[in-house]
């Protein structure tokens, strides 16, 4: 859903001198049979994050998220910590963490019904059949952009739980009977896309112990101005579920601060560069990406 906002006045812009690395490479549980993660891939329609493996395999989705990962700041040491990958997507985050040692959930709506459409109002019904249950038996769905997870969960030989929730409806109740909070919570390019950014920072809040870290697209152009939100122009005949909020850097700082965190810094910058163009309107971007600024709180 990020690729137009390349193209967004006044953003970030893309450092001249960056050269994707495909630094990070997946630990694959069983080495693959000749050509079986090809044909796995090929039965999702989509992918919207590309992983790169041990083996020297790879699948190539839109965004590689690992080119630039040391850039958020994440910690150096995750063993034992419980983390928390709110809006997963094909989950990219959450099995990163996960092999950095760490205890992972993850979570996401349950279909494109659920995003925060220009003009929706009620909030959707869930879809009739669900595609699977969590390890309490409760319904599970998932959407074409998550589909992938589950495939790359089997790959990897991961235990990442997932969870169907609302990042504004985040709760402990949501993870279990005696669930404690997550030292970290993590919400990759998330806040743009949401109706209430504060309120999903709040959500977050309520199950954190220990750091958030959250990034979005900042615009330079308005480095000056007051800190206030900038609608964008989100239609709903145009892209429904796009993007709301372009704020500049004093406005991300402030999000933070305003649902409850304290010492925000939001100095951070990491490039996501597109890998490989899977539509038409994609391929207009080959060869870019977006930067994001990165910003991180304590409770």
């Amino acid at each position: 859903m990020l690729h137009w906002l390349r193209k967004a006045r006044g953003a970030d812009a893309v450092p001249p001198d960056y050269r994707p690395s495909h630094s990070h490479r997946f630990r694959i549980a069983e080495k693959p049979t000749a050509g079986e993660i090809g044909r796995r891939a090929a039965a999702h329609p989509y992918w919207y994050h590309s992983f790169y493996f041990d083996t020297g395999e790879a699948i190539r989705g839109y965004y590689d998220m690992g080119a630039d990962v040391d850039g958020y700041g994440f910690p150096a040491a995750m063993k034992g910590l419980r983390v928390l990958d709110v809006g997963t997507a094909s989950g990219w985050f959450a099995f990163y963490f996960e092999q950095q040692g760490a205890d992972v959930t993850a979570t996401d709506v349950r279909s494109d019904e659920d995003l925060d459409a220009y003009g929706r109002w009620q909030k959707p019904q869930p879809p009739t059949v669900s595609q699977g249950t969590d390890e309490e038996g409760r319904p599970l769905w998932w959407r074409p952009t998550s589909g992938p997870l589950w495939m790359i969960r089997d790959l990897l030989g991961s235990r990442v739980a997932f969870r169907n929730v609302p990042v504004a409806e985040l709760s402990l109740e949501h993870f279990g009977a005696g669930a404690k909070p997550f030292d970290l919570v993590f919400m990759g390019a998330l806040l743009l896309h949401l109706r209430d950014p504060i309120g999903a920072l709040i959500g977050a809040r309520r199950v954190c112990r220990g750091k958030v870290i959250a990034s979005t697209i900042v615009s330079d152009a308005q480095a000056t101005a007051p800190p206030a939100q900038v609608l964008m122009d989100t239609k709903p005949t145009d892209r429904p579920w796009g993007a709301w909020w372009l704020p500049n850097e004093a406005c991300f700082r402030h999000w933070f601060t305003a649902a409850g965190f304290r010492d925000p810094d939001v100095s951070r910058r990491v490039h996501l560069p597109v890998d490989q163009p899977q539509t038409e309107e994609e391929a207009e971007t080959a060869g870019t990406g977006i930067t994001l600024r990165v910003g991180s709180a304590d409770v």
